[in-house]
């Protein structure tokens, strides 16, 4: 008879094991955020989607290898996206067509303002490599501590801050900053 799961760590248990749902439900919520990182390394959205399926697939054939319970599953998933993102970078040899990140929008849409911000932002982002990209969401999209940043890109903690800090500076000069008129 199955017992219902009790903790994360019996899911990780039961995912080690081969339980699918346990797995399926262990990763799913790590799907959304993966995505946000693979769009950033590869800024193609149906190759971050493809990028994101391929490293749930190998997840699941590495799902034994997985260690440190819960908490250490989502660093070692997007580990794994990171290297599928890295994977397509290198194995790309002719690309015609570079795509854009998709616009950003408010709740009630897009203004001129909002989308000229956005755009100095994203031209500001293309101008940094994959992986500082990937450092900056990974810190401050996904809010992940410089550890799990680390993790997730396979790299030590004093590089992930490294390239991280790299990063900000080389993106800082591209941004135009407005001053607002507060009316005093």
């Amino acid at each position: 008879m199955h017992v219902p799961f009790t903790s994360d760590e019996a899911l990780v248990e039961e995912a080690r094991e081969g339980a699918r749902l346990a797995f399926e439900t262990l990763i799913q919520p790590l799907i959304s955020p993966a995505y946000r990182l693979a769009l950033v390394m590869v800024r193609d959205p149906s190759q971050a989607e493809d990028c994101v399926q391929e490293a749930a697939l190998r997840a699941w054939r590495a799902r034994a290898q997985l260690r440190g319970g819960a908490e250490g599953l989502r660093p070692w998933f997007l580990a794994i996206v990171a290297n599928e993102c890295r994977n397509w970078l290198r194995g790309r040899w002719i690309r015609v067509l570079r795509r854009d990140l998709p616009p950003l929008a408010t709740e009630s849409g897009p203004t001129e303002d909002r989308l000229a911000q956005s755009e100095d932002l994203r031209r500001a982002l293309r101008a940094l490599r994959p992986e500082e990209r990937a450092a900056l969401l990974l810190r401050y999209g996904l809010g992940l501590e410089v550890e799990a940043v680390a993790a997730a890109l396979g790299v030590r903690q004093g590089a992930a801050r490294s390239r991280i800090h790299r990063a900000l500076r080389r993106l800082r000069p591209h941004l135009v900053v407005k001053e607002v008129d507060d009316g005093r």
